[in-house]
């Protein structure tokens, strides 16, 4: 019988081990494997693991089964879903040896006449917002825990927010405030230090539900940008793929938090998008034009070994069909996209 990601054995022994704990201590594996929420993901990710070949579906498995691989491996079943041809050969972490080194892309296509390479990869903002965002998701969660029903706002710094030696302290005035007569009217402001500086942090009451717990809303100013580091991320893959020789196609997953958005994907590979204004007695326009600094226009050697970069939008919520993909193709690519590899509405 077909092993499958979701087990019984193995939902049971997830349970065992994460039931009883809180909510912030259970890894997102969990919550993929068990809430109902995510129960047309776990069917289509059943489904897309059925189709690989046996050699290949165990190594899936445990990846998906991994709290650190899970994410990154779910993307790259959905590309190879949506973008890859079902009349080629694919497979799952070839290995290729270069020099003295091995290196394995997440799919190799193959047919009669063609092969490529496809590599999928996650843009996540910087390390430092990793895990500030951490300790705001534990600071979240022991705010939940307060056994009131209502909605309340937190103004507050993303990137600053309490550490875990603050959160206990925090908690206890916010349940104490909840409790009294005039949090709906009187918002509260509690104190604490990050980074060796003292912050604040601002809760207000937004309504009452008629059922649940304590609901959490981020005030829009925590939501601050943090540069995005696409262009390296790029040039690292390039240089890692580049003498095998063949096309290389690279898919580009933002997270909500790297604050990317298609506009900026552009600019990175086709070059800034800027305006002419053209003002006679005729006509006031503006005509956009684009600045030869991107990755296909800016004539640097190392470009020409990307033959197409794929905009893929992360969202683990949305079907498979809803997912939104763009592929901007290198016209000046040595190794030119070989059409019948692809799916043929992403020629």
């Amino acid at each position: 019988m077909q092993e499958k990601v979701y087990s019984d054995k193995w939902i049971t022994s997830l349970h065992n081990k994460y039931s009883q704990k809180p909510l912030c201590d259970k890894p997102s594996i969990y919550r993929v494997a068990i809430a109902d929420q995510f129960a047309d993901l776990r069917f289509e990710v059943e489904q897309m693991v059925a189709k690989l070949p046996e050699s290949q579906r165990l190594s899936v498995i445990s990846k998906l089964r991994d709290d650190n691989h899970y994410e990154h491996t779910y993307y790259e079943l959905v590309v190879k879903e949506k973008l890859i041809s079902n009349k080629c050969v694919t497979i799952y972490e070839k290995a290729f040896s270069v020099g003295k080194d091995v290196v394995t892309p997440d799919w190799y296509l193959s047919s009669e006449d063609a092969e490529m390479i496809l590599e999928v990869f996650t843009l996540e903002s910087s390390v430092e917002a990793q895990k500030s965002r951490r300790h705001l998701y534990y600071f979240l969660c022991q705010m939940r825990s307060i056994p009131v029903s209502v909605a309340i706002s937190c103004d507050m710094e993303l990137f600053a927010p309490p550490l875990q030696n603050d959160v206990s302290r925090m908690t206890q005035e916010v349940e104490k405030w909840l409790l009294g007569n005039n949090y709906q009217h009187n918002p509260l402001t509690v104190s604490y230090r990050c980074n060796d500086v003292l912050r604040s942090v601002t809760f207000s009451y937004v309504y009452s539900p008629s059922r649940g717990g304590l609901q959490c809303y981020l005030a829009p100013n925590v939501f601050v940008p943090a540069p995005h580091n696409l262009v390296t991320k790029i040039e690292k893959k390039v240089k890692k793929y580049k003498n095998l020789n063949m096309p290389l196609m690279l898919v580009v997953i933002p997270t909500i938090e790297a604050f990317v958005e298609f506009d900026d994907f552009a600019d990175v590979a086709m070059g800034t998008q800027k305006y002419h204004l053209i003002d006679s007695m005729e006509v006031k326009e503006l005509l956009p034009f684009r600045e030869k600094d991107g990755l296909f226009t800016r004539g640097k050697p190392l470009d020409r070994n990307l033959s197409a970069l794929v905009w893929f939008p992360k969202n683990l919520m949305a079907p498979l069909i809803d997912q939104d993909i763009r592929i901007i193709i290198n016209q000046n690519a040595n190794y030119p996209l070989t059409a019948g590899l692809l799916k043929s509405h992403h020629k």
